[in-house]
């Protein structure tokens, strides 16, 4: 079945996202945790129907301003940037630049802070560490939201809205490393927040040949407009 679809984009204003989610429930939920969101909507949409050409200007321009940015405000770059005789008014091409590695970060964290963002507005996001090294480091709320913008457009590509019924297939990492309260707390956390996003989460982890039927059923029975996690 093709779900693909046209959704109007033109006027859509601040209001687009709303008018973009299927229900008040995930509206609601967006509202409060990604309310950057319903700013970047417009712009974000806008994107598709652009001539290659011009994605491709946008994609220097806003490249030309990460690595300016990142040459007069983030320290480790400023210090990278002043040794090799580089300015931030004329960036170097990308693959004159030095190749950032975890080690880097877990070296020292700071010398990747811009300066012109506040610790304290940064949050902690990390890696599940399958790789047998789990990676801290830091996001602010501005990138989540923009990168939760480009999901939805992306999905929105296939005819699917915030809060179409939806099967989550993924790992909870949140088991790692937590005491039996700490797990139980994010559990009732995430019950929640699969209510207001219509869905429901099988962990990735605990799948196996002794628990696929079981699962199949549950998926079968919750009748989901699309499946979205590992493959």
């Amino acid at each position: 079945m093709n779900l693909a679809f046209d959704w109007p984009t033109k006027n859509l204003g601040d209001d687009g996202f709303s008018a973009f989610c299927r229900n008040w429930r995930i509206r609601f939920k967006d509202r409060l945790v990604h309310s950057l969101t319903f700013e970047y909507w417009p712009d974000c949409v806008n994107v598709d129907h652009m001539t290659r050409a011009e994605l491709l200007a946008l994609q220097n321009r806003r490249l030309d301003a990460l690595l300016s940015h990142a040459m007069r405000h983030v320290p480790y770059y400023r210090r990278w940037a002043a040794d090799h005789g580089h300015s931030a008014a004329a960036p170097p091409p990308l693959d004159a630049w030095p190749i950032l590695t975890k080690a880097m970060i877990r070296s020292d964290i700071d010398a990747f802070q811009s300066d012109t963002v506040d610790v304290a507005d940064m949050t902690a996001a990390k890696t599940s560490g399958s790789s047998g090294e789990p990676f801290t480091f830091r996001v602010h709320r501005s990138a989540s939201d923009y990168s939760y913008a480009c999901l939805w457009r992306s999905l929105r590509r296939h005819g699917l809205r915030p809060g179409d019924r939806r099967v989550y297939v993924w790992g909870q990492s949140y088991t790692f490393n937590a005491n039996a309260s700490q797990i139980w707390k994010t559990r009732q956390r995430h019950k929640v927040r699969n209510w207001f996003n219509n869905t429901l989460a099988i962990n990735a982890y605990e799948l196996s040949h002794e628990t696929v039927d079981a699962v199949i059923d549950q998926i079968e029975a919750f009748r989901p407009v699309y499946i979205h996690g590992y493959v």
